[in-house]
């Protein structure tokens, strides 16, 4: 009995360390954009690109 208590809160722990671990990823999609793609419903942000010469450069957020 005691045996599989402690099973219990391990299989516990380690899905409530896996939901952390996924909630980082989608937290911060540029790290593991493969995985971002795969488990978090929102599209990546586009990347950033040097504005063309001759026209002025984006603002920052």
């Amino acid at each position: 009995m005691v045996r599989g208590l402690i099973w219990l809160a391990g299989a516990l722990a380690l899905a409530g360390l896996f939901l952390l671990a996924l909630s980082g990823i989608c937290g911060n999609p540029g790290s593991f954009p493969a995985l971002s793609r795969y488990f978090c419903n929102r599209p990546l942000p586009a990347p950033l690109r040097p504005a063309p010469p001759g026209e002025p450069a984006a603002p920052s957020r």
